[in-house]
């Protein structure tokens, strides 16, 4: 097919990148921003592979709902059975959990909430990882024939080589390291289809490792394992390596090493992508509707129970909370307090709520001007009592179950 160029030009590492007007009918339900890569000499030097079409695929979306529901959707594309696919992205600052996570115990939601951070709850299992705009991701998706993770490591690992004079390693079965100080500066999971593989994974360019400790809540025995007293001392940014990577240069520079492993004789294709991409994909919508369902990233979370305990000035208080579905299904609280209305009272009205900060915060605006005002034969002293315990509780249980 013919495609009439338009007059701007960006250059791509060693490609030329043309844009063009009109998509090949290979990538129709993408966007149209596409590029045509003039493959140069310089791509002669590679291994000789069996060549099969590729796809190279980057979202201009920072929205982790948007590239979630993206990856979901190129993992079930009947394309993705007879082409190797690259597809490039980044998060706004996101916390990532696995399907059967509990997100209350891996993260530190009521800090996120406050600074507006994302919770998304991925389809497939693993482990809990927070992303933001400096943390650079990557996807490939290979028929199952095909598929060699080993192969891609070698494209990310010369990618950072050839670009950056970065000399890194495998670690493991899905970490790369630095090479010189041993430090972690990408990690990678796996999944297998009927048909495709996935190769996943992120790379730390300049990663908030401070966010990390702040809104990752992993569990001791974890660090442990590891030898070691923190996520961030095992991490390396790789700005720190070099000023010159950037994740546009990284991208430049990954595609650079796909085209030369894959397809280093042809014209290759790089679609931006954005949320007018998929405007008419109602298979992509539906990943995308779940994906950024909040009963789907905490409905999700698994049954469980909080008991916490604690002393106060009027009495000592043992809770037991047990969360269903994203609210508080039931509450049970021991207490030595004089005023039991204040039992009562807290046994029924958290029942319901949200469990979250702001659940407990609803509980405490209705216990101060709905409930205690209208409790009939207690006396102002004692209702005016009765309030400064109620905010005490509910400061107490806002830090012991959410900080």
């Amino acid at each position: 097919m013919k495609k009439t160029a338009l007059a701007s030009q960006k250059l791509f590492g060693n490609c030329s990148l043309v844009a063009t007007t009109k998509p090949s009918s290979t990538y129709s339900f993408l966007s149209q921003h596409h590029y045509r890569t003039e493959t140069s000499a310089w791509f002669s030097q590679c291994i000789t592979l069996q060549r099969k079409p590729v796809r190279v695929i980057v979202s201009n979306s920072n929205d982790p709902y948007f590239n979630l529901a993206t990856e979901d959707y190129l993992f079930v594309d009947e394309a993705s059975k007879q082409v190797e696919t690259l597809f490039l992205w980044r998060n706004d600052r996101t916390v990532v959990i696995g399907k059967h996570q509990n997100p209350y115990k891996e993260c530190n939601i009521s800090k996120m909430n406050l600074d507006g951070v994302n919770l998304v709850r991925r389809r497939s299992g693993g482990g809990a990882v927070y992303q933001d705009l400096g943390n650079s991701i990557f996807t490939f998706i290979s028929p199952k024939e095909d598929y060699s993770k080993e192969l891609n490591f070698q494209i990310l690992m010369d990618a950072l080589k050839h670009s950056f004079n970065i000399q890194s390693e495998l670690s493991g079965r899905n970490d790369l390291i630095l090479s010189e100080c041993k430090r972690k500066i990408s990690g990678s999971a796996f999944k297998q289809g009927k048909d495709v593989c996935v190769h996943h994974g992120t790379m730390l360019l300049n990663l908030d490792v401070n966010a990390l400790q702040n809104y990752l809540t992993p569990h001791k025995l974890k660090l442990l394992s590891k030898g070691v007293a923190s996520v961030a001392s095992r991490v390396c940014n790789l700005t720190t390596i070099s000023s010159n990577i950037s994740h546009e240069s990284l991208n430049t520079s990954i595609i650079r090493e796909f085209c030369k492993r894959h397809d280093f004789d042809r014209q290759v294709e790089v679609e931006a992508i954005d949320h007018s991409s998929f405007a008419s994909n109602n298979g992509w919508k539906d990943f995308y509707k779940q994906l950024s369902d909040p009963e789907w990233n905490y409905g999700m979370t698994p049954d469980f129970t909080y008991n916490i305990e604690t002393k106060f000035d009027w009495g000592l208080v043992d809770l037991h909370i047990d969360y269903k579905s994203g609210k508080i299904s039931s509450v049970k609280m021991f207490s030595d307090s004089l005023f039991p209305v204040l039992v009562e009272s807290v046994e029924d009205g958290l029942v319901s709520q949200e469990f979250s900060m702001n659940g407990i915060k609803l509980f405490e605006s209705w216990m101060l001007d709905v409930k205690i005002p209208s409790l009939p034969n207690i006396d102002d002293a004692s209702k005016q009592l009765l309030q400064t315990y109620t905010t005490q509780l509910c400061a107490w249980m806002c830090i012991a179950l959410f900080q």
